[in-house]
């Protein structure tokens, strides 16, 4: 499943690469974004009621968690906000549709972590860029294994309210920044 669900994330991401670093970087969008998603977000916990587990889903059901995950290619839009948001609305509970998100973005984050980590290879990161590469990676891991702890906590206990009002929030600030 995590392989069919990550098939959407890779054609896309390849497809768009170029415009996704270019041209998709305004605050507009970016403002935008956080607020539509947690619209959305806040919507699919509301209006769905969970009836599968993580085991009980088919392929259509993971190809559209999958199709959510690449909302995230936007600016703005969170992988994990908008995998959540997809395993809600086809019928998973909090807990599960989290556990499913982290599981489903370990190898969007690997590969496109190490497609970019050959492009700086190839442009000359030198000895030292390495060394900085390799902490940096180690930092990542450590912060991100704590945060999902943490996450799963939240999630569990208060469900995706406290992520929607902070996206609303930041998006707000950053409309009103942009104008």
């Amino acid at each position: 499943g995590i392989a069919l669900g990550t098939i959407p994330i890779v054609v896309l991401g390849l497809t768009f690469k170029d415009f996704i670093e270019n041209e998709a970087r305004s605050l507009q969008l970016i403002g935008s974004t956080l607020i539509i998603l947690a619209i959305f977000l806040y919507l699919s916990e509301k209006l769905t009621v969970p009836k599968f587990t993580i085991e009980q889903l088919g392929i259509w059901k993971i190809q559209w968690i999958g199709l959510c995950q690449a909302f995230a290619l936007i600016p703005g839009c969170s992988r994990s906000g908008s995998t959540i948001m997809g395993s809600l609305i086809v019928g998973l509970n909090r807990e599960s549709a989290a556990r499913f998100s982290f599981l489903l973005g370990l190898p969007a984050i690997l590969g496109s972590g190490v497609f970019e980590f050959v492009q700086l290879v190839q442009e000359g990161l030198g000895e030292a860029g390495l060394f900085h590469t390799a902490v940096g990676i180690c930092m990542a891991f450590v912060s991100g294994y704590l945060s999902i702890g943490i996450l799963l906590k939240i999630l569990t206990q208060y469900g995706t309210l406290l992520f929607v009002i902070y996206r609303i929030l930041l998006g707000s600030y950053l409309l009103t920044v942009s104008l």
